[in-house]
């Protein structure tokens, strides 16, 4: 693209190109159009969210995974490490099977998600910036003053206290997706999935590094009930009584 082209295109609100490359780790952040709570982690939604993440990644045969993963209430974060440098077309893939199922859940119509945001992390290389990116994205909820731990959160994908042992499991959404059975040409009626080590880590055993993600979490977990002086998160039970439509 010419320098006039490339000025035109940004002065008309298009990003710059991104390079997309193999074997890399991304920590990427989607926000929901207006910053609605349209994303809320009730158990139908919750369900939506991980069969969604998934069925993407399925639909590239696994080489997009998940390091971590959280569903806040109006926006979204992942980790994921892409081999095959098909970023692009997992991203639009997920978003959009996300945006049309929680449309139908929460019976709008309309955009979903906002511009993507130009704070996502891509190609990262060191093994601090990726630990910071999974334990930031697995805090979230309790740096939003929601709860005291992330297990306590119904939006945080995984468990953070054994983030390699323990699956992730959803069932097929009965308000969205057809339910064909796979041999009919439906998505499958279950899924189980699980966050995956970094290659960063590979010196690690999967021990190790469950370890060092679980004192990782706890150290940022206590540094932000510091920052309280004391007082008690919002909570899960309150959080989850607003209503999303």
């Amino acid at each position: 693209m010419s320098r006039v082209g490339s000025a035109f295109a940004l002065s008309a609100g298009v990003t710059r190109p991104r390079p997309v490359f193999a074997n890399s780790v991304s920590f990427l952040t989607r926000r929901v159009v207006g910053q609605q709570f349209l994303l809320l982690p009730d158990a139908v939604s919750a369900n939506a969210y991980r069969y969604s993440l998934a069925l993407s990644a399925k639909k590239f045969d696994w080489k997009v995974s998940y390091y971590a993963a959280q569903q806040m209430s109006n926006h979204d974060h992942v980790v994921v490490f892409d081999e095959k440098a098909e970023r692009s077309g997992y991203l639009s893939h997920k978003n959009g099977v996300m945006a049309r199922a929680m449309n139908a859940l929460r019976r709008r119509k309309g955009v979903f998600w906002e511009a993507p945001t130009t704070k996502d992390k891509q190609d990262l290389r060191r093994s601090h910036e990726v630990l910071s990116s999974i334990v930031y994205t697995l805090c979230n909820p309790v740096a939003a003053n929601l709860c005291d731990y992330p297990h306590e959160w119904p939006g945080t994908v995984g468990d953070w206290r054994q983030i390699l042992t323990v699956p992730i499991t959803a069932h097929r959404p009965m308000h969205f997706f057809s339910q064909a059975s796979p041999e009919e040409g439906g998505a499958p009626s279950r899924v189980l999935f699980h966050l995956v080590q970094p290659r960063c880590f590979d010196h690690l055993e999967p021990a190790e590094y469950e370890a060092l993600v679980r004192d990782a979490v706890q150290v940022e977990c206590e540094r932000l009930h510091g920052l309280r002086g004391g007082r008690p998160p919002l909570g899960v039970e309150v959080a989850l009584a607003f209503d999303p439509r």
